[in-house]
């Protein structure tokens, strides 16, 4: 522990850099599985099935819309964050988001491969809603920018 946080006090180019490459491959995976909002924003058929399964199985009041408030949380917060634009509020959303799909919809028999998932992304949101995006951010730029004018 004191090696790796000796590390990053002496060079913290490298954590910047890691939380740049965590922030990419987050927010890729983030708006790769949030892209079905579009889905269900333009096709009947997808609201359908949303209905059956956010409305019948898990019980949702509002289907549709919880559905589009999750699946929209998943793709914008992943693309927030992937850009270090107002990374806390988005990695927060994402955060709620994948906690109510941990506790909800992935628990008992999904639990192996979708529980885990749901929860590791839930772990890596809460890195960013602490550490921030880190220098290479539009957060860091705007603010710096701010600061200076």
């Amino acid at each position: 522990m004191n090696a790796t946080t000796n590390l990053f006090n002496k060079n913290p180019a490298i954590w910047n850099i890691i939380l740049l490459i965590l922030r990419i491959w987050f927010g890729y995976v983030m708006m790769k599985n949030g892209f079905v909002f579009f889905k269900i924003v333009s096709s009947a058929a997808e609201r359908k099935v949303i209905e059956d399964w956010f409305g019948g199985q898990l019980h949702f009041p509002l289907p549709v819309f919880m559905a589009c408030l999750a699946k929209g949380s998943e793709f914008f917060g992943g693309l927030f964050v992937a850009l270090g634009l107002f990374t806390r509020v988005s990695a927060l959303f994402v955060f709620i988001t994948m906690l109510v799909a941990t506790l909800v919809a992935n628990t008992g028999i999904g639990w192996d491969v979708y529980g885990t998932i749901t929860l590791s992304f839930a772990l890596f949101a809460l890195l960013f809603i602490y550490w921030g995006s880190g220098k290479y951010g539009l957060d860091s730029l705007i603010w710096r920018r701010k600061n200076i004018g």
